[in-house]
């Protein structure tokens, strides 16, 4: 590193030039960049192994679930338009179990 031996002022008005500061030999010349490059491979890593998931069953079987949830709902939005409300009923109720199972599907190969 290198440094301008610029005077600055203090608050009291006197000039004094900027000097490193001494660590005592604790950080050796070019150790930071070897660190930063070590940070730099893991953030790579973790990315790496964030976009390969291994296939869960649970997370195909939660798709499907929230595939027929969304056709029960659509299906009671359309009895609904029909004057069936007891037709409505159950399909919007079914739609909500789907869509519950969709959950557990989705949240069950988390590990805590």
């Amino acid at each position: 590193m290198e440094f301008d031996d610029k005077p600055v002022a203090d608050e009291e008005g006197s000039a004094e030039p900027v000097r490193p500061m001494d660590h005592g030999g604790s950080v050796r010349p070019g150790g930071e960049i070897e660190t930063l490059e070590q940070i730099l491979d893991e953030l790579r890593s973790m990315r790496r192994e964030q976009q390969h998931r291994e296939f869960s069953f649970w997370q195909l079987a939660g798709a499907m679930a929230q595939a027929v949830a969304l056709c029960a709902i659509g299906l009671g939005g359309y009895s609904v338009l029909n004057d069936d409300i007891h037709g409505a009923t159950v399909y919007l109720l079914a739609g909500i179990a789907f869509q519950l199972l969709a959950l557990t599907g989705f949240s069950a190969p988390r590990k805590f």
